[in-house]
């Protein structure tokens, strides 16, 4: 989902102008089955029990279920379903070998000119990031050669005093080694992850909020800088993960410190935070701009998802959850002038006059998934009908634009008068394309949310919605060698030659959990960071 910074490198992605076929960068940056006298993989013990734990072996959980309860499938609905899912997995595959043949030990694949970027640390993060994906999809062989390379080439200390982002280390590193430990139980995974660990925790040197820089190299560190809502937020399931797994309890309780200063805070608007907080006790927050996108999306997320983690035993996570549920409905809700109710937005509300902008970020479209969840556990239906709501203005924001995929952000005019809780919808463009950021980066948010809702309503509706979300991106954004965002998506072919770790770890992950059985990463079973990597809870 997904957060802060929108998500992207503050400079862009860091091009080489280096062709694969002429790097210097040793054995490392060639895929372990490219050498002489590798033996391809063929476990089968290890392979099935891989399979049964994407299905829940090993699982927890003393909350109620709330999955839908689906019927059985007739063998006419089984094909259709199946040849969807395979259709994913196929394009999936490309982009993972486009990634393997281009870019393989970098960090991303640049789609059209075959170059790659180390944007996000040069420590490989298509490749640790794509891990639990692999395996829920049954790529027992690619994932393999993935955790070889781990085992040989994975370094955090290449470069120790080089900065990196606390944030995108946590939800795609960490996050991804602990996802891929959990359905396979692969030991260097964990290994990994524990070693990364104590490196994020220099990042708390200075404070009981993390820097947003940090060095593997601790006397690299230096104090300063903003911390962000969603920086700062969005690192208690991994860390109470990673406590769970190594006994050791410093993770957990330097993530629960964070909780409890923000929990701490006075709010002009209460249950909605500001973009930016200070780490101090009890401090008060006046005239600023709130909302559920960049910068603050995650930790709304994360307050319910903590909560499910550690088995409904800290309530007051359920708390905070339900004060922001509530602060959405009252503050960041608008509604379409023509009084239809099929569809809502959130904007963004300024707390001294409650005046909304009514343009929602592509980052928003998580919230239909949570309040859904919510509703389901803390019986708040009025959550289910504005989670029903929301997806359907994210869904529409994909039909509606000349490629058939959601904006970056797709924005409205108010209607006079009524402090930004009515918006006009254009007849023709639904929403205003002028003041809209058009650009598409291949984001999972909505069909994030449109996956938890068919596994909690079992309407076939999510699954229509999502194949033709899935359809559009493959033919507006694959390439010869991968898939590529877009820089406008009304003007098809305008390419980014860009491909975001996420788009495998989460966007074609969601695609592809859409058409699966219901017991494939059960949302009774695991609870999913904020990078869909499934976490599970035991």
């Amino acid at each position: 989902m997904l957060e802060a910074l929108w998500r992207t490198p503050r400079n862009g992605p860091v091009s080489h102008p280096v062709k694969r076929d002429v790097l210097a960068d040793g054995q490392c940056n060639v895929p372990p089955s490219s050498k002489p006298g590798y033996v391809q993989s063929n476990n089968s013990q290890a392979w099935q029990d891989r399979f049964e734990r994407v299905r829940g072996k090993g699982a927890r959980s003393s909350l109620s279920k709330i999955q839908f309860d689906f019927p059985p499938e007739t063998p006419t609905e089984k094909v259709a379903r199946e040849e969807r899912q395979e259709a994913v997995r196929v394009e999936f595959l490309h982009a993972w070998n486009g990634y393997r043949t281009h870019a393989w030990g970098h960090d991303e694949v640049l789609p059209i000119s075959g170059r790659y970027s180390d944007a996000f640390n040069g420590w490989g993060v298509t490749l640790i990031d794509s891990l639990d994906t692999m395996v829920i999809m049954g790529l027992n062989q690619e994932f393999d050669e993935a955790v070889q390379w781990i085992k040989e080439c994975s370094s955090f200390v290449r470069n120790p005093r080089d900065q990196y982002s606390f944030f995108e280390t946590v939800i795609r590193y960490l996050g991804g080694l602990l996802s891929a430990y959990d359905l396979t139980g692969e030991a260097i995974l964990l290994t990994k992850a524990q070693e990364l660990g104590g490196y994020l925790m220099n990042a708390f040197q200075f404070g009981r909020f993390p820097i947003a820089s940090f060095a593997t190299d601790k006397d690299a560190n230096r104090r300063g800088g903003r911390h962000s809502l969603a920086e700062i937020g969005t690192i208690q399931i991994e860390f109470t993960r990673l406590s769970q797994l190594t006994g050791d309890p410093i993770y957990e309780n330097s993530a629960r410190k964070i909780f409890e200063i923000l929990d701490s805070a006075k709010l002009e608007l209460p249950g909605l935070l500001p973009p930016y907080v200070e780490d101090f006790d009890g401090y008060s927050y006046t005239s600023y701009e709130a909302s559920v996108g960049g910068l603050m999306d995650s930790y709304y997320e994360y307050l319910l998802k903590e909560w499910i983690l550690l088995g409904g035993s800290a309530p007051e996570y359920r708390r905070n959850f339900e004060a922001s549920a509530d602060a959405i409905l009252n503050y960041l809700v608008s509604r379409p002038q023509n009084g239809t109710d099929a569809f809502a937005i959130t904007g963004s509300v300024y707390s001294a006059t409650k005046e909304i902008t009514p343009q929602m970020q592509h980052l928003a479209c998580f919230v239909p998934g949570s309040l859904a969840m919510g509703s389901k556990y803390f019986d708040r239906p009025q959550d289910m009908v504005l989670a029903k709501q929301l997806a359907e203005a994210c869904y529409l924001s994909y039909d509606s634009s000349v490629t058939k995929i959601g904006p970056e952000v797709f924005s409205f005019l108010s209607v006079p008068g009524t402090n930004g809780k009515q918006f006009i919808v254009d007849p023709n463009t639904f929403n205003d394309r002028d003041s809209s950021n058009n650009a598409y980066i291949l984001r999972p948010e909505t069909v994030e949310s449109l996956w938890i809702l068919y596994r909690l309503t079992g309407e076939k509706k999510y699954q229509d919605q999502a194949w033709s979300m899935f359809e559009a991106v493959k033919e507006n954004c694959k390439t010869e060698i991968a898939y590529t965002g877009l820089n406008d998506v009304n003007k098809p072919m305008s390419f980014n030659d860009n491909m975001q770790s996420f788009f495998l770890a989460e966007t074609m992950k969601y695609f592809y959990l859409i058409f699966s059985t219901p017991d494939v990463i059960s949302l009774d079973a695991f609870v999913l960071n904020t990078e869909a990597h499934p976490i599970m809870r035991t």
